[in-house]
């Protein structure tokens, strides 16, 4: 019986969460000002990387539902419908010790909503108590630097594997990351494993490639879903996948490689001008 009512609890909280989000969204789409943030004197002559460093800085707890990977999924389903496939989430977890040897499938992921990159794939372990250790690890505030973690509880769950249209049930999707200011996708990200192409909306490169990658017959339908995903927000990077069956989300990611410097001093400058 304690156990339904923890169930009953975290369902609540997700769906007060979402439902605040969602009428949030709503009220304020229509002006375009949902998310706006105060700027220094010299914003203008920013390069981007610096303009994500002040953004990390200064993100309030509006952003936390869109970061959170379980109720975004909702936020997405509200405003994409069918046009845009959720992964399946198969069950969440009441703590890291309630992982059991039956989850460590390898069809599955066990990933944590409250950050970013922590995952664990069974497929390359399947030590019950290892996976444990390594959740409790996890079991924290992701970030303090990055202010949109930092009114997160630590949460895990289980995901079911995004069948990839490239590397298939391997867990190594490759993701479709479009960076979208005020709405408007400027240039994107393919990234590979450990490999990472930049093109601009042309598909033409804008930094020596790692891999051959042809423009996937799906763009304009990634673009579209970009659009609307980023409408509310001035700067925020839409990541998606390309599955067997259509288009996945991934993620809403407001501070990429948590503002390192990506690009020369030109680019990062030329790239920082869409940002006024």
């Amino acid at each position: 019986m304690r156990q339904i009512y923890i169930y009953i609890i975290i369902f609540v909280i997700i769906y007060i969460i979402h439902r605040k989000t969602i009428i949030h969204y709503e009220n304020n789409k229509i002006d375009g000002t949902l998310f706006t943030i105060q700027k220094p004197d010299n914003w203008t002559s920013l390069p981007l990387y610096k303009k994500i460093n002040h953004y990390k800085s200064i993100l309030t707890r509006d952003y936390s539902a869109y970061v959170d990977k379980l109720s975004a999924k909702n936020i997405v389903k509200n405003i994409c419908g069918d046009r845009c496939k959720i992964p399946e989430v198969i069950r969440i977890l009441k703590n890291p010790s309630d992982l059991k040897q039956s989850d460590l499938n390898d069809d599955v992921l066990i990933k944590a909503s409250h950050g970013s990159g922590w995952l664990i794939d069974p497929l390359n372990n399947k030590n019950l108590e290892e996976n444990i250790n390594k959740l409790k690890l996890w079991d924290k505030i992701y970030s303090n630097h990055e202010k949109q973690y930092k009114y997160l509880q630590p949460k895990f769950f289980i995901e079911k594997k995004l069948n990839c249209f490239y590397n298939g049930l391997t867990g190594s999707a490759v993701d479709i990351k479009v960076f979208c200011f005020y709405g408007n996708p400027k240039f994107l990200l393919v990234r590979n494993m450990k490999k990472r192409n930049f093109y601009d909306m042309n598909w033409v490169p804008i930094k020596n490639l790692d891999f051959d990658f042809e423009k996937p017959s799906c763009y304009n339908e990634i673009i579209d879903i970009s659009k609307d995903l980023s409408k509310p927000f001035e700067f925020v990077r839409i990541d998606l996948y390309i599955g067997i069956d259509g288009i996945y989300f991934s993620e809403f990611t407001f501070t990429p490689m948590s503002g390192k410097k990506e690009f020369s001093d030109e680019k990062e400058l030329e790239l920082g001008k869409y940002w006024y």
